[in-house]
This record gives C-alpha cells, structure tokens and sequence, in this order.
C-alpha cells in the first residue's frame, strides 16, 4: 500500500493485527465481489466435494451474520464444519460445509484487506486481553481512520504480511496514544 491513505478497519485479531481495507478502490472492489458471489450462490446447494476440505484451501463461503456470500480460506478442518478466515475482511468464523463451496469465483481480483500492528505499542501484560481488544474493535471497526505505515512489511505467525503503523481518526485522535493513555497498552520503550 501507499504509506499515507484512508481506510475503514474490518476485524481486530487476538495478535492485535488490525484488517484494513483502504477506502479507494477497495470499497467498490467489496461490492462487486459480494454482488457477484451472492448472485452465484444464493439458495445454492453444496455438491458432495463440497464435503472434503483441508487446511489452506481456498473456499466460497457463506456468513452466518449477514446471509451473504464471501472469499474465505480454510484455518481448521472439523467434523462437520471449517474454521474459515474471510480473506477480504480478516474475520475468522466457523463455517458448516453446507454453506462452503468449492467453486470459486473472482479469483482474478486481488484480497482487499491486510493486517496492520500499531506503531510502537505492546500488550500492558504477555499478550492482549480480550476487554482490550473488545474496546480496540468498537473504536476502530467501521470506521474512516487515516493511516500511515510506518515500517514495511513483516512476516508474522503462520507466515501473515504485516506492516506496521499508526492508526488516527479524522478528528486527529492518535489510536495508539489512546490505548497507552488510558492504561490498555504500553509504549514499546518501556520496561
């Protein structure tokens, strides 16, 4: 990505990786991804190989939530459903395989969302606290922040890109300031 852009946050992880999906073009990209994918598997029925997955498999899945169809790979094989993570957004939800197909559709069009950390901030403790995360996610999720990427691109566990950066709201509310000033993260510095 551009180091300075708009973008609207999809998920916050357990790591604290927050998804963003930049405001232009990806917007209409979600749009026209989620319209043609709707319209392919709408009051579709799965084929028997929609029964067989393995981890790392892409997928079509649907969302419980929404009802609406979404590009998605598979985390976790269980007996009777997937741990799926919906590529273009980040979220991470347990799929049954009725409503996984194995058809896929929109291949061409690029994910639409990567993970980013906040710029020198770290969990108070060893790792962040769900109340944290629930509070991160309620700030930031679904809305217009402006975004600078502050370090390039690592490798994260199970071998995610992640960039680095700070996260502001259009009022100038610094995201990470705001985490380490109310007591919900530590600066990096700090021992």
């Amino acid at each position: 990505p551009i180091p300075e852009f708009l973008a609207v946050p999809s998920h916050v992880d357990w790591e604290g990786n927050i998804y963003l999906c930049p405001l232009t073009p990806n917007q209409d990209n979600l749009r026209i991804i989620c319209n043609v994918l709707d319209s392919k598997y709408q009051g579709s029925s799965p084929r028997p190989v929609d029964r067989y997955w393995s981890v790392g498999q892409s997928a079509i899945s649907r969302w419980d939530l929404d009802g609406r169809w979404y590009r998605g790979k598979v985390l976790v094989v269980n007996f009777d459903g997937c741990i799926v993570q919906f590529v273009d957004y980040g979220t991470v939800e347990e799929c049954q395989m009725e409503d996984m197909r194995k058809d896929l559709f929109m291949t061409e069009v690029p994910v639409q969302c990567f993970p980013i950390q906040l710029d020198n901030i770290q969990p108070v403790g060893d790792k962040w606290e769900q109340s944290v995360l629930d509070f991160l996610h309620s700030t930031v999720v679904d809305q217009t922040l402006e975004v600078v990427i502050t370090s390039p691109m690592v490798t994260g566990e199970c071998g995610t890109k992640i960039y680095c950066g700070k996260l502001t709201t259009r009022a100038g509310l610094d995201i990470g300031q705001l985490l380490v000033r109310n007591g919900y993260a530590r600066a990096k510095h700090e021992n």
